[in-house]
């Protein structure tokens, strides 16, 4: 008889690509999908799922700091991957570990393309290069980023805070699904926006089973300076 897991094994939208669920967008569907707050889903796992050197509930997974490679990531992820039998490379930057600082690269707040969330018919979500701190626009798009705190409706139709939505996608404050509330169209990104969002897309579009090695990372980095700047890090 097949062994049952803590949680609904539901799977990573978008792994594998660069529209790569982030893990803090994983953990609130997964908490949509059992009826309960994202808060209350973690502290179940931290309970049934212990692992050494950490039984209690770190204020960091509450505040969601998670998309780094530091060490709490890659408990969290362990803990996922043992609740549902699902596995959760990609949806943070632990695989970089060898070559990226471990913390500051991805911000707290919650960034959308309002292009990408209005599509579709399904729940949406948001992906972890919209986390980079460095990503500011949408490279298929070609938009700008809107914060998740802006809300379209009338003061009339937003929900009490106690029934307010916990889901990225979906607006907070009114429950629409993928910000319809906001008609306003997307502002346009400058190139560099594109061009900078391109290329992390570009990185975290790579297999998950990539190794990426300082030694690899320092010779390209050379080789480019070399090329386009003559040798001269300064001019780089």
């Amino acid at each position: 008889m097949l062994k049952r897991t803590l949680f609904y094994p539901k799977a990573l939208t978008g792994q594998g690509t660069a529209d790569v669920q982030a893990l803090r967008s994983y953990i609130e569907h997964l908490a949509f999908a059992h009826h309960m707050k994202p808060r209350s889903l973690l502290e179940l796992l931290v309970e049934q799922a212990p692992r050494a050197g950490r039984q209690s509930f770190p204020r960091e997974f509450a505040r969601m700091r998670i998309h780094g490679h530091a060490s709490l990531s890659k408990d969290l992820q362990d803990r996922l991957e043992a609740a549902t039998g699902v596995s959760l490379a990609g949806s943070n930057l632990l695989r970089f570990t060898n070559v990226l600082a471990p913390t500051n690269l991805t911000r707290d707040d919650t960034l959308y393309c309002p292009c990408c969330v209005a599509e579709g018919d399904d729940m949406p979500y948001i992906r972890l290069l919209w986390k980079l701190q460095c990503v500011t626009a949408c490279p298929v798009h070609r938009v700008k980023l809107r914060s998740s705190d802006h809300c379209g409706a009338a003061a009339s139709d937003k929900l009490p805070v106690h029934k307010r939505p916990a889901i990225g996608g979906v607006c907070a404050q009114c429950g629409s699904l993928g910000f319809k509330c906001i008609t306003a169209p997307g502002e346009a990104a400058s190139p560099q926006e594109v061009w900078v969002a391109t290329q992390a897309a570009r990185l975290l579009a790579t297999p998950v089973d990539s190794t990426f090695e300082l030694a690899d990372l320092q010779s390209g980095l050379k080789e480019l300076v070399d090329r386009t700047y003559d040798g001269s890090v300064v001019a780089a």
